[in-house]
């Protein structure tokens, strides 16, 4: 039998009691055991819906965390959620409709309902109407891991033994999978450590409590099905995340976070190989995608350097590389259409762009660029970065890769500089070597070292 709680409102947070009546100890009783967890509860049992079934309350945030803990990879204040179905069997075991209950929320201003259809989700799909996650619920979400986090004692015995045993059957079913790709990311993230005391002496910011939230997700789950996004055929996973300033705190076992690798410009140095697709015999397509080849896949050169130089951009390489990405991405319309009002380098970029590249701009335009980013991801990017011959080349290299979407973190054991770029420059060499197999495209592929 697990442990029992008591369901009464208590001064700081839920309190354990194994002889008074009260509920088993629920998916999210790690939020319940927190500050910001218990807030939450409280302010769900101050409306008269949850008052009369206080156990609807645990239920909600059940299915609050079960849905935001789906949607990976936000940036914005909400989440796209699921339709009433997931409400309606949640509340099932209610007295009252599920209706009321989402009333409720909605009322406590956690879960307003859109006012127009919402496009297909991982947990979804066809357009539906759907509710959204407000800010205040993403707030306490991130507040209780960490908290939770923060609280975390590893030598704990109990804890720890059970979470022990949580993990090794987690690794046992994704040593099972099949498809190299996700297994490789199942088996790191059943694996990997984090330096708990190095991280939590980082000032606060957004990007530690997400690292947290993180770190959080990976301990208490039992097991996370890797998911190919639908707008991007990336694969979304909660490891896929983990900021860049703190992944120098990662280990697996023996191995620490040592190396980067990744596809210079992956995005822009697919367009053209994309755009041919869709118009193979255009004779003045190909002439500009040959040219805009030589462009973006010169070794010796950043496109985006040539691309300033050429034209006296006032910018960074740093700034024009999220400039160009959001340009070709479509970030300049809006999903209604209207062209937004932005920085005046858009508008040089579109000068530049139609101005160089006439044909390739036609077909682009043609194309509908903000639909162009999940066919690069189908066609281009995933089919390399899955490819199972990198793996393979890891594995007699003794290291584990660490997919992050257009390239890998490299772990690998204590060893020499030398010793670690020739291991970097086999795989880098490896997927030039793919790329151009698969999609006749010369990538240039970008590596650092952290040791």
């Amino acid at each position: 039998m697990g442990r029992i709680y008591t369901t009464g409102v208590h001064s700081d947070c839920i309190t354990p009691s194994y002889y008074s009546t009260g509920y088993m100890e629920s998916k999210v009783q790690w939020m319940l055991d927190t500050k910001a967890g218990e807030s939450l509860r409280k302010k769900l049992l101050s409306h008269p819906a949850f008052a009369e079934e206080p156990k609807m309350a645990i239920k909600a945030i059940e299915i609050l965390v079960s849905i935001y803990e789906k949607i990976p990879n936000s940036k914005k204040d909400y989440d796209w959620g699921i339709s009433y179905k997931k409400f309606e069997n949640g509340f099932r075991e209610a007295k009252k409709s599920h209706k009321e209950f989402v009333k409720a929320l909605t009322e406590l201003g956690l879960l307003p309902i859109t006012q127009k259809s919402a496009p297909p989700t991982l947990v979804s799909t066809g357009k539906t109407r759907r509710y959204l996650f407000r800010k205040e619920f993403k707030d306490f979400y991130i507040k209780s891991c960490v908290e939770s986090e923060n609280s975390y004692d590893p030598e704990a015995p109990l804890r720890s033994a059970a979470l022990s045993r949580k993990r090794n059957r987690r690794l046992g079913m994704a040593k099972k999978i099949e498809d190299v790709f996700k297994r490789t990311h199942e088996v790191l993230s059943c694996t990997v450590e984090v330096d708990r005391v190095r991280l939590r002496k980082e000032p606060e910011s957004s990007k530690k409590n997400e690292a947290m939230v993180i770190i959080e997700q990976l301990r208490r789950s039992d097991f996370i099905v890797s998911e190919s996004n639908i707008k991007s055929s990336r694969l979304f996973h909660t490891l896929a995340n983990f900021p860049s300033d703190f992944r120098k705190y990662l280990k697996v076992k023996d191995k620490v976070y040592s190396a980067e690798v990744d596809i210079r410009a992956c995005w822009s140095t697919f367009l053209e190989a994309q755009l041919l697709l869709k118009q193979p015999k255009n004779d003045a397509l190909k002439a500009e995608c040959a040219k805009w080849r030589e462009l973006f896949c010169n070794p010796t050169k950043d496109p985006r350097e040539a691309i300033i130089e050429e034209y006296g951009l006032n910018a960074t390489v740093a700034e024009l590389k999220e400039y160009l990405n959001k340009y070709l991405n479509g970030y300049t319309v809006t999903e209604e259409g209207d062209h937004r009002e932005l920085k005046p380098i858009y508008s040089i970029l579109d000068e530049w762009f139609a101005d160089a590249y006439p044909a390739m701009y036609k077909a682009w335009k043609d194309a509908k660029p903000k639909k162009l980013a999940s066919q690069i991801g189908v066609n281009f990017e995933t089919p390399l970065m899955s490819d199972p011959r990198i793996y393979s080349l890891a594995k007699q290299q003794d290291v584990v890769l660490y997919y992050q979407f257009d390239g890998f973190g490299i772990f690998a054991r204590p060893m020499s500089q030398s010793e670690l770029e020739k291991i970097l420059v086999s795989i880098c060499e490896l997927m030039q070597k793919i790329s151009f197999e698969k999609f006749g495209v010369p990538i240039v592929v970008k590596q650092e070292l952290f040791i």
